[in-house]
């Protein structure tokens, strides 16, 4: 007999909305089906741990969550990407729009751990959040997550 043994702590819960808020700002719909259905048992605990960062990211990138609530979970340089992104965007309704994991390392120098790709839609604009899990002592922590917001890039400057 094959058993799984995953340790997890539960997230905080979210702080609530104020009382004058009329509708609630996070989206109650869940994860968009998967184009293929996960047959690898790895894949699939990789997708849930996936699954169970984007519900804590979509709070916080609303305000229905700190972003200090996500410290035992997120580094700090990420912890600090994430409050920046909530400063720059003013969403009311974010939605998962999909997510996607991966246990396989797409280098030599990878270290071994889950990434996962998650993509919102913030008020009718895609964002989209890539993030790297890794185990630590038994429990998993966000080791790296970056946002790509609507109208950002990388620039390179030609003149030199």
């Amino acid at each position: 007999m094959l058993t799984w043994s995953l340790h997890l702590a539960p997230l905080p819960p979210a702080q609530h909305l104020p009382a004058g808020s009329a509708q609630p700002r996070v989206s109650s719909a869940t994860t968009a089906p998967t184009a293929e259905p996960v047959t690898d048992s790895a894949q699939a605990r990789a997708l849930v741990l996936v699954e169970a960062m984007a519900r804590p990211l979509t709070e916080v990138l609303t305000g229905a969550r700190a972003t200090g609530q996500l410290a035992r979970w997120i580094g700090p340089a990420s912890l600090d990407r994430l409050g920046a992104a909530v400063r720059v965007g003013n969403w009311h309704r974010v939605a998962i729009r999909s997510i996607h994991a991966s246990t396989q390392p797409t280098g030599p120098d990878d270290i071994p751990g889950i990434w996962g790709r998650i993509g919102f839609d913030c008020d009718g604009q895609p964002l989209t959040s890539t993030l790297h899990l890794a185990c630590h002592a038994g429990r998993w922590r966000c080791t790296c997550l970056d946002l790509l917001l609507p109208g950002s890039h990388l620039r390179v400057d030609e003149a030199t």
